[in-house]
């Protein structure tokens, strides 16, 4: 299930999207830069040529923007975590209907491999082995907790499978 997560990544273009998000706000910043901080035509230290509120003024500005695009940065990178555990479910499901129907049949069900019904059940019964899985790479119930700045918390990935797939407790962690 973990290399099924990074093929997830590849699958939803995850790489493009994150690096797109990193030159637009790099750009931006650039731009940004020019217009709160114009190089001085008299030599003055670090352009400032203009009254010190003013001054103030724009690198508070500049600042400002610079933490809510750190902000914004780090809330695509979680989203795209979550959504490559969600679409590893999902992606589960396609990988094991190219095994005969015999192998991908639930033995408590009499359902065939390919029914509905019967995908719901696999892709359930991935999403409990990514929670085992994200649970066994961290360790412990404390880092379990704690978000990255590229990952959201092992807590929160597991309250969206189980929200999402409708597994009934935290797959025994």
């Amino acid at each position: 299930m973990v290399l099924l997560h990074e093929a997830a990544h590849v699958h939803r273009w995850h790489g493009p999207i994150r690096f797109s998000a990193v030159l637009l706000v790099a750009s931006l910043a650039i731009v940004i830069g020019k217009l709160f901080l114009p190089i001085s035509t008299t030599g003055a230290l670090w352009g400032i040529d203009m009254p010190i509120a003013l001054w103030l003024l724009r690198m508070t500005l500049g600042l400002l923007l610079g933490i809510f695009a750190a902000w914004g940065l780090r809330w695509l990178w979680h989203r795209t975590e979550i959504d490559a555990d969600l679409t590893a479910c999902r992606l589960s499901r396609r990988c094991l209907s190219y095994v005969t129907e015999t192998e991908t049949r639930d033995p408590e069900s009499s359902l065939p491999a390919s029914s509905p019904l019967q995908w719901e059940a696999t892709m359930r019964r991935s999403a409990m082995v990514l929670c085992a899985a994200l649970h066994n790479l961290v360790g412990s119930s404390i880092r379990a907790k704690r978000a990255t700045w590229t990952h959201p918390s092992v807590l929160l990935r597991v309250e969206k499978l189980t929200e999402t797939f409708g597994i009934s407790g935290k797959s025994g962690h």
